[in-house]
């Protein structure tokens, strides 16, 4: 199925899409904090708090915590990789599973706070400002 979401501060309203239009479905879920980030995966919705990274299963609206930081975070991006995500915030990338155990031993840090990611093969590129700063990391 084909989903839109919508987050308003710390409230997250599911679309789905139903022949030609996205209808509105019965889920307004009520966050306990603002939402920075949303990213759909297969396992559903990973939700990016200033806190944590919680995962949202769409059929039961149920959340699962994936990662909890020990001081507030930037969320930037979650990638899913081919048995485990990628939680990218402030400057810092790390590897879970998804039952959100760590998967790696190491985390991917930059030199400052990228704006955009490209990942592609086994090539994590991360662009940070001025324009002409690219990051360059192996997954």
């Amino acid at each position: 199925s084909l989903y839109l979401c919508i987050c308003v501060r710390n409230k997250l309203t599911l679309f789905k899409w139903k022949e030609d239009t996205f209808a509105y479905t019965p889920v307004n879920v009520k966050l306990y904090e603002k939402v920075h980030l949303i990213t759909f995966t297969d396992l559903g919705l990973i939700i990016g708090f200033s806190s944590a990274f919680c995962l949202m299963d769409i059929s039961s609206i149920t959340l699962t915590d994936l990662y909890t930081a020990d001081a507030t975070i930037l969320p930037l991006e979650v990638v899913q990789l081919d048995n485990e995500l990628l939680l990218l915030y402030n400057n810092t990338g790390i590897f879970l599973g998804f039952d959100g155990s760590p998967t790696r031993n190491y985390d991917i840090t930059f030199n400052s706070v990228p704006t955009a990611f490209v990942v592609f093969l086994h090539y994590i590129l991360a662009f940070s400002p001025p324009v002409s700063y690219t990051h360059l990391r192996a997954h």
